[in-house]
């Protein structure tokens, strides 16, 4: 967090380098969100791009505990207000697949060198799982995806989506619960 903090320091008075540590920093955890969020490199690459856009724009005025929950909830409000309204223009794809690239995806986890039936069985699971997560809210989604692939607590969860911890566990349980019943009709 200090190191954090100086670094920051450093940009806001004009060396660009410390900001090119802070990006060397967390470039990968924070692209690993993009793409979390958005299931397309296109769109995974301009969230990514637009997030560090804003972090810059707005070094001099962070006061967080956290550098990568700054982070993380600049990302996702960027995704909210970019992706949210995209979302609203497109119509719901028949196979459930956001875009080309989400249908890709899916079906390259379906394809592998090792084929066994229980192999393949898994990777299906697993790619129509995303499929019904992208099928959430993002009230539940950003939750669920923050928690399982990003390995955040509740307190940083409750933090980025500002929002009482409480709220971020029963969003979780809810979400659970709605991905289990969507698994359940699907695999019956």
């Amino acid at each position: 967090m200090r190191a954090e903090q100086e670094l920051l320091e450093a940009f806001v008075k004009g060396d660009i380098f410390a900001m090119e540590q802070m990006v060397d920093t967390y470039k990968d955890d924070v692209y690993n969100l993009c793409f979390r969020l958005t299931y397309s490199r296109y769109d995974a690459d301009e969230l990514f791009q637009d997030t560090w856009l804003n972090v810059i724009k707005g070094a001099s005025g962070f006061t967080d505990k956290s550098f990568k929950n700054w982070i993380y909830t600049i990302c996702i409000n960027k995704y909210k207000d970019i992706y949210k309204k995209e979302k609203r223009r497109k119509s719901i794809v028949s196979d459930n697949y956001r875009d080309k690239d989400s249908k890709e995806h899916a079906m390259s986890l379906l394809v592998s060198d090792d084929n066994t039936e229980k192999t393949v069985e898994e990777k299906f699971v697993s790619s129509m799982l995303m499929s019904k997560i992208e099928l959430l809210d993002d009230k539940f989604k950003v939750p669920i995806k923050l928690f399982y692939f990003e390995d955040l607590k509740y307190a940083d969860i409750a933090v980025i989506c500002s929002v009482p911890e409480g709220t971020v566990k029963s969003r979780i349980s809810t979400a659970k619960n709605r991905l289990k019943k969507m698994m359940e009709s699907e695999l019956s």
